[in-house]
């Protein structure tokens, strides 16, 4: 897959070579013992027919390993809960052509040839495999509206599920032990709601599960993208509140009440998992008004604390994930967080010129630190500083989460861009990016990531901020303070 470079990275990167920059890399941790626990389907964001791939890696982002890249969009990834070596997902062969989707079965180790499950001109999306894996669910509007069918893993054997009621349609199955979840949505003339309902597999017992919540009109509201805990207890889904917000929900089955995720208030939270114990949830988020660009994947306690990004580059956009039956359940966090030691004598200033101040007085929040004057590139207005902090520690893989914290003062009408360098993929990664302001005043950005590739095998976190402003007049960038800090988990 080819990315699109970064006008303002390119520029910190390649453009000012300095004494101080050798201290900009660092080695990757060594991942090749690791097990791959984590697949997900990845596009270029905005490219998404023309570059997609299915990806495994770790949930702490090392290990990476890609399936071929085919032409179309993929998406819906799971893998077998009886073969970990099975995925089977959605592809998309035609741009703006949800009829031309269909399923794929495939080997994450090269094991066997992909191969084509549904030949139909109809919309296949969204499918799972059944609890023991020998059969896919999946939703197909083949009869005329979305209803759930079931094919057996060979593509023989197809089989309907459900049949909803006139005006409504079904969407998203999940399957767990002798249960499955899906999205059922009633349409009306004023809009759509889309409630929750479960069933047993042989499709008997069904019962609505949730009320779909307060919804607006003119856009399918209502709880989309159920998914199962593994013991088939607990439902998090995700609850769309306008047509571009949504956020994450738990429900205990039997239980009513339905617990709300803490959300940005303007993200738009889809596609959860629970991860190996139950205590984990993994989604996708898109937040471009909360500063992440993309589609990201995140995870969040199950109780909605400590919500960090596990892929940091806002290039790509991730449309599912599935976890590698095996995983294990991850460690609990350390309550208290530990504190790395910024370098100021490797801190560097990559584009402009230093007009005020120094490094050191970055250790504070005080109002004054570093200014920096931009500098003319192109048609833009460009500064930028390099920022290098040591975790204490001797082993990086201890480390379960790592925050960022940041504060300063951006000239008016600038770009802002707040990158970590990816030690394994060797380039910057923007975790954090605000269109100009006119008038923005100081800002204190805290950005939360849980990936060790950001981290080198000597604990070193890397950090660029960039400011990049219309070409109308030199203009100054003052960066107050920065500090990073790390919770290792629990031994």
């Amino acid at each position: 897959m080819q990315t699109r470079p970064f006008l303002i990275l390119a520029a910190l990167s390649l453009g000012c070579a300095r004494p101080s920059q050798g201290a900009r890399r660092g080695q990757p941790i060594d991942a090749r013992e690791l097990p791959r626990e984590l697949v997900a389907c990845r596009s270029l964001d905005g490219e998404e027919h023309n570059q997609t791939e299915v990806v495994a890696t770790t949930l702490t982002l090392l290990n990476e390993g890609k399936n071929a890249s085919r032409a179309g969009q993929e998406t819906s990834v799971r893998v077998n809960p009886s073969n970990a070596d099975a995925i089977v997902f959605a592809r998309q062969l035609r741009a703006n052509d949800v009829d031309s989707t269909e399923l794929y079965v495939a080997s994450l180790r090269g094991a066997f040839a992909e191969e084509r499950l549904t030949r139909d001109g109809f919309a296949d999306v969204e499918p799972c495999w059944s609890a023991d894996g020998t059969r896919i669910l999946f939703a197909s509007n083949r009869a005329g509206v979305f209803q759930l069918w079931s094919i057996g893993a060979d593509g023989n054997d197809l089989r309907v599920l459900t049949a909803p009621p006139t005006n409504s349609f079904d969407r998203a199955p999940d399957a767990r032990a002798n249960t499955i979840v899906f999205s059922r949505t009633a349409q009306a003339q004023t809009g759509s709601v889309a409630q929750l309902h479960i069933m047993n597999a042989d499709g008997s017992g069904l019962a609505q599960l949730t009320n779909g919540g307060a919804f607006g009109s003119g856009f399918f509201g209502g709880d989309h993208d159920p998914a199962l805990s593994s013991d088939a207890r607990r439902v998090v889904f995700s609850r769309r509140l306008t047509t571009d917000r949504a956020s994450l929900h738990v429900v205990e089955i039997g239980n009513p009440s339905v617990l709300p995720l803490p959300s940005t208030g303007t993200s738009d939270d889809r596609q959860p998992r629970f991860l190996p114990g139950n205590t984990t949830l993994l989604a996708t988020r898109k937040d471009p008004a909360g500063g992440l660009t993309g589609r990201r994947l995140l995870l969040f306690e199950v109780d909605g604390r400590d919500v960090a990004q596990l892929t940091l580059d806002g290039r790509h956009a991730y449309f599912g994930a599935d976890l590698i039956p095996g995983t294990a359940p991850p460690r609990a966090l350390a309550a208290s967080w530990t504190t790395a030691e910024f370098d100021d004598d490797a801190a560097a200033i990559v584009v402009g010129r230093r007009t005020l101040g120094n490094f050191e007085l970055l250790r504070s929040k005080d109002g004054s630190g570093i200014q920096v004057s931009t500098t003319a590139q192109g048609n833009r207005e460009v500064a930028g500083v390099f920022l290098p902090l040591q975790l204490p520690g001797t082993d990086p893989t201890e480390f379960g989460r790592v925050r960022l914290n940041i504060t300063f003062l951006p000239p008016r009408q600038a770009t802002m861009r707040l990158s970590v360098y990816d030690n394994v993929r060797g380039r910057f990664d923007v975790v954090w990016e605000q269109a100009a302001s006119a008038a923005p005043g100081f800002q204190d950005v805290e950005v939360q990531f849980a990936s060790l590739a950001h981290i080198d095998r000597n604990r070193w976190v890397r950090i660029e901020l960039a400011a990049e402003a219309p070409a109308t007049q030199r203009a100054e960038l003052l960066v107050d303070s920065v500090a990073v800090a790390a919770r290792s988990w629990q031994r």
